[in-house]
């Protein structure tokens, strides 16, 4: 009995804190409209497809919580790493225009919703 119960607080103490979420995730254009989640304290990386000779490029959009902590561009792609510091789902969205342009004009959209779990 006593082996059973010390067996059950190790595995209890192991899995203490387990989301099962990933700690990093990298997502693109086929995860568009889904959600995803990752682990509190995780990051998310957006990378979408980009020309800058049309004179089009992506602007964002994000929920209150969702911070962006890295940008980058290379050739033919835009990418953005987030976090979220609480717990809870954000949303993240682009769309692609002219840099000047109202979102009206976009030519194309890009929403995911993030769930952060800890």
């Amino acid at each position: 009995m006593k082996a059973w119960i010390c067996l059950f607080l190790m595995a209890a103490a192991i899995t203490a804190g387990c989301t099962g979420a990933p700690e990093s995730v990298t997502v693109g254009v086929e995860e568009n409209g889904t959600e995803v989640a990752v682990a509190l304290g995780g990051q998310v990386t957006i990378r979408l497809p980009e020309d800058p000779s049309t004179g089009d490029e992506w602007q964002t959009d994000l929920s209150d919580g969702l911070v962006v902590v890295d940008e980058r561009r290379t050739p033919g792609w835009r990418e953005w790493t987030v976090e979220a510091f609480e717990p809870g789902t954000h949303r993240f969205s682009a769309y692609l225009t002219g840099r000047f342009d109202p979102p009206s004009s976009a030519e194309e959209w890009y929403t995911i919703s993030l769930r952060f779990v800890g």
